[in-house]
């Protein structure tokens, strides 16, 4: 991955880290990859006693999944939000291709 699309991608992470969060515990990782970011619980930063199925800390993972998309469009990209079914609760947001090469202005 090139220099512009590291610093492009972690400019987008650092909005994803302004979410609110169950009792502000931040409970997520951040893995960039070739054409996405990869959101990934933090298992470390489970609340067993409030939250015992996880539930808050999944939602957590949406609301940082929801800021990176919308960063991403804010900064001229799409923003496709995908979930991984496979069970290990990563979601992933895909800045994909500029809006405004995609759409000329009318």
């Amino acid at each position: 991955m090139d220099y512009a699309k590291v610093e492009s991608f972690r400019a987008l992470v650092r909005y994803a880290t302004l979410a609110p969060s169950s009792h502000n515990t931040q409970c997520w990782q951040f893995r960039l990859e070739d054409q996405a970011i990869a959101i990934l619980p933090d298992l470390s930063r489970r609340c067993p006693v409030v939250d015992p199925d996880d539930h808050h800390l999944y939602v957590s993972l949406g609301c940082a999944a929801e800021n990176l998309a919308q960063a991403a469009i804010a900064q001229g990209f799409s923003g496709h939000i995908s979930f991984d079914d496979s069970g290990n609760g990563v979601v992933r947001v895909a800045p994909g291709f500029r809006l405004r090469d995609r759409h000329p202005p009318v």
